[in-house]
């Protein structure tokens, strides 16, 4: 009976003292953002003000921020109750500017000189690769 009282004690004892060393997020910053707003990744990572932070949890921040394609890098500090995120933005594309010159007049038609690209076709080539204002690039 009193092997099994001190395997209890100390069982009790051991759960308490991780319970001790948790540690609760109160605050949670983004550092690095140009582009991207806080609030969408707030609902991006799979964590919130208020949990208990550990390595594990900062592995999945980790691969759901990279999962948005983004961010470059992405590195995860906790000072004591405060979550520090670091992240390094993939270049976006802001705009197109694109000059299509038909050059309809008589001396393209001397040197038989034809366009080589569409307006339309050029709209089909940037849907077709998933290009357009605001993507990473």
């Amino acid at each position: 009976m009193k092997i099994k009282l001190r395997l209890l004690f100390i069982t009790l004892f051991f759960f308490f003292t991780t319970q001790s060393f948790s540690n609760p997020i109160n605050k949670i910053n983004f550092i690095g953002l140009n582009n991207s707003s806080e609030e969408s990744l707030f609902k991006t990572i799979p964590f919130q003000i208020g949990q208990e932070y550990s390595s594990a949890t900062s592995n999945e921040i980790i691969e759901s921020l990279f999962k948005t394609g983004l961010f470059s890098d992405i590195s995860v500090i906790q000072n004591e109750d405060i979550l520090d995120i670091t992240l390094v933005e993939n270049p976006t594309i802001k705009y197109f500017n694109f000059e299509l010159n038909s050059g309809s007049g008589f001396s393209n038609w001397l040197k038989n000189e034809k366009m080589l690209m569409s307006n339309e076709s050029l709209d089909e080539e940037l849907a077709k690769n998933l290009l357009s204002a605001g993507n990473p690039f």
